[in-house]
């Protein structure tokens, strides 16, 4: 877990994180167009809008459940995956 989060530390120099005693745990090809991120933040938006309301109601306790853990994950994807600026 340590080597992960040395990889992605952005404030390492690049020899440290490139030594291959860390491993590489790179992913070239996980990268988020803007487009994904716009979506995937909107819906992060509008879950996060259904949780508030359906606490408030005091509705089902499943309902709850689905819409915080759709706007967790997008909001926890949006946080670790890279967005290309390009």
């Amino acid at each position: 877990m340590g080597s992960l989060l040395v990889q992605y530390c952005r404030y390492m120099p690049p020899a440290y994180t490139q030594d291959p005693r860390f491993g590489d745990f790179s992913l070239p090809e996980l990268i988020l167009s803007p487009a994904v991120a716009t979506t995937l933040f909107v819906l992060a938006c509008l879950a996060g809008h259904r949780y508030r309301r359906v606490w408030k109601e005091e509705g089902p306790r499943w309902q709850l459940w689905v819409s915080g853990l759709i706007a967790s994950s997008c909001l926890l994807v949006l946080a670790l995956v890279p967005l290309s600026v390009s």
